[in-house]
């Protein structure tokens, strides 16, 4: 008689974990500035701070729990990479808006970490599913996650600003809790120094220069799992066994911290050591942290049973989807017969998406 096949194969169970972080991910990244709802966050740079030490502590203690694994210098790009991006989110909104900001950068996010994992660039492995069938389902998939995007730039949240006893409301879009109180920082000229230099561009340098600058945010956050990848791919022999993606976590998160630090330090120059700073939001802006470290640690180990190929689109697209079930079924910020059929489409598309992303991940192997 033939033996039977187990079920519970290696690659079963660690598609399985891959798949479970990933969902993780997706919903701590969809709700890690539920926190931040009823405070204010200034013009988003003491925040981001906060937030950024947030995710350093988680890091270290990661880092702790693994036995302090080999430290890669090279690695600390990647946080470069993502805190930047993520400071280039708050003149973004300024310049074009929330919806089609976290369109292009949402878009080009996507694209730039997809396309680095299925060919190969910058000198990291193809990770392209082996056969065609295959290949167009992952083709297939990312275009639909591709499209999930936008109907989100058409979405009209329900927002109110608190003025005296008025109740205030804002929107729990991916990113929006970084820049919602934006305008509300000023300076001792009554204006904060961004937006006095914002509001001299035309109309058409403020489009051109946000959607520049969206598109470059986008690439940074897509390629922040390059410089890893490049160390696994480049750095060890096949008689040697590499690092699992995990224990690049905690020099990610160095470079987070350092480079978030470093802008802090130049907006302080830049206001004349008179920065914004809201006691009230250290607290939330913590847990916040502590919401995207648990997200990005996740995607770190789908990455390593995943693959980037699998595990990009289908986090990167994910959030939107669980950021706006707050707003629809918790807070209420999005009402009405048109947000709800776009919330709907943006659903079936993503699920779509999801669906066909998984079955280019089925493909069979020796294992």
């Amino acid at each position: 008689l033939k033996s039977k096949r187990p079920l519970f194969t290696p690659r079963v169970m660690s598609t399985a974990v891959g798949y479970v972080c990933a969902g993780v991910a997706v919903i701590c990244f969809g709700s890690n500035y539920i926190p931040l709802k009823k405070f204010e966050t200034g013009d988003g740079m003491f925040f981001q701070w906060v937030m950024c030490v947030a995710i350093w502590i988680c890091g270290l203690i990661t880092y702790l729990i693994l036995g302090s694994p080999t430290f890669y210098p090279l690695a600390m790009l990647g946080g470069f990479l993502w805190a930047t991006g993520n400071i280039l989110t708050v003149p973004i909104v300024k310049l074009i808006g929330m919806g089609l900001g976290l369109l292009i950068w949402g878009l080009s996010n996507l694209l730039t970490g997809w396309a680095i994992a299925n060919w190969g660039l910058f000198h990291t492995k193809a990770e392209a599913p082996p056969d065609e069938p295959y290949q167009i389902y992952n083709y297939v998939g990312v275009a639909f996650c591709v499209l999930s995007f936008i109907p989100y730039a058409f979405m009209q949240p329900n927002v109110s600003i608190k003025i005296d006893d008025q109740q205030k409301s804002d929107s729990l879009l991916p990113h929006e809790a970084l820049i919602n109180e934006f305008e509300k920082s000023k300076t001792d000229n009554g204006e904060s120094l961004l937006i006095s230099y914002l509001q001299k561009l035309s109309p058409l340098q403020k489009r051109i220069l946000g959607v520049i600058l969206a598109v470059i945010a986008g690439m940074f956050y897509g390629a922040n799992f390059t410089p890893p990848q490049y160390i696994i791919d480049n750095d060890f022999n096949a008689s040697q066994t590499a690092p699992k993606d995990i224990n690049f976590c905690f020099p990610h998160f160095c470079g987070i911290l350092l480079t978030s630090t470093f802008y802090l330090l130049l907006y302080c120059i830049g206001s004349r050591n008179n920065p914004t700073v809201n006691n009230q939001i250290i607290l939330p802006g913590f847990f916040a942290g502590v919401g995207w470290a648990i997200a990005d640690i996740s995607w770190f180990i789908a990455n390593n049973s995943l693959q980037l190929v699998v595990a990009f689109p289908l986090i990167s697209s994910g959030p939107g989807v669980v950021g706006c079930l707050w707003g629809v079924l918790v807070f209420k910020e999005f009402t009405g017969k048109r947000n709800y059929l776009l919330f709907s489409l943006a659903i079936v598309l993503t699920v779509v998406g999801i669906v066909f992303i998984t079955l280019s991940d089925t493909y069979p192997t020796n294992t």
